[in-house]
């Protein structure tokens, strides 16, 4: 029954929540790629080599305003950004912590979690949406030892691979064991993945406690090409402690931003099948027509 009486309280207002996903899984991942354009990154690399902590220094570059070039759009999984860089933000007595970010763990081993970032890059008045995978580096070692390739259906869907290498292997008289695991690596991905290939980015991490030979970085670069990628390399440093003259999350932004660069769309994979070329090809030139990269 109506009293005509004003309510005791009056309704609260509506706050802002943060997206409740963590990760996407392949579904997720199908749904947002059907409605705009996404830059697909597939990377690998093994335990301890730097992944986690490049996608923590990204997010907290993005989240201070430290990328020259972009500035945060949005994001659907910021709460898996947080826990990946939680371990950043503290610090002790100025110092970096020994373990920046946890080991990654997977809620199902058996399938991919990503990541999701929209980026506004400033100078072209665009934004350029990014799925990025956080993989345990077992996934990875599996892949080269086992020929486990169960896991790895997505990367036919990737833009561009970012092979991850830990820059202190590459000094320290251990070179000649990672060149090796790198090249038993691309012989997988070559087997794997259906040609064209995607780009190839060798990223050499730690580049503030390591400065890698130029020699040794010429033969990454040549064994990818021997295999028929096209390849490039970087160097970066996710996090760098005060007495380093190297700035925290150098090489980031260059990596975000080649990522982004316009080449040909590739197969979208999901858990029932890949989309046509075609059809994705016609998305980005839509996505490029309202103002998406």
């Amino acid at each position: 029954m109506e009293t005509g009486l004003a309510p005791a309280l009056p309704t609260p207002e509506e706050n802002p929540r943060f997206p409740a996903s963590t990760t996407f899984g392949l579904a997720e991942v199908a749904q947002l790629s059907a409605n705009r354009y996404c830059h697909t990154v597939g990377i690998l690399g093994a335990p301890d080599s730097g992944k986690t902590a490049l996608l923590a220094s990204l997010y907290l570059l993005v989240a201070h305003d430290r990328l020259a070039d972009y500035a945060f759009a949005d994001s659907k999984t910021l709460m898996g950004f947080e826990q990946i860089s939680k371990g950043a933000r503290h610090w002790n007595n100025g110092r970096l912590p020994e373990q920046l970010t946890d080991h990654t763990q997977m809620a199902d081993e058996r399938i991919p979690g990503f990541l999701h970032l929209r980026l506004r890059a400033m100078n072209l008045e665009r934004v350029a949406d990014f799925l990025i995978p956080d993989l345990p580096g077992e996934w990875t070692e599996s892949l080269i030892d086992e020929a486990r390739t169960d896991r790895w259906d997505f990367l036919d869907s990737a833009d561009v691979l970012w092979l991850i290498v830990d820059g202190r292997g590459l000094t320290n008289g251990q070179h000649l064991l990672k060149l090796h695991r790198l090249s038993l690596l691309l012989t997988r991905l070559q087997s794997l993945l259906t040609p064209p290939y995607p780009p190839v980015f060798l990223v050499a991490t730690r580049r503030d406690v390591v400065d890698v030979p130029r020699d040794i970085l010429d033969r990454m670069k040549t064994l990818a090409e021997e295999r028929g990628f096209e390849a490039t390399v970087h160097l970066v440093a996710s996090f760098a402690g005060e007495d380093s003259e190297v700035q925290p999350g150098e090489g980031v932004e260059q990596l975000i931003h080649a990522s982004a660069a316009e080449r040909p769309a590739r197969l979208i994979a999901s858990g029932s099948g890949r989309h046509d070329i075609g059809a994705r090809e016609m998305l980005r030139y839509r996505c490029h027509a309202e103002g998406d990269v």
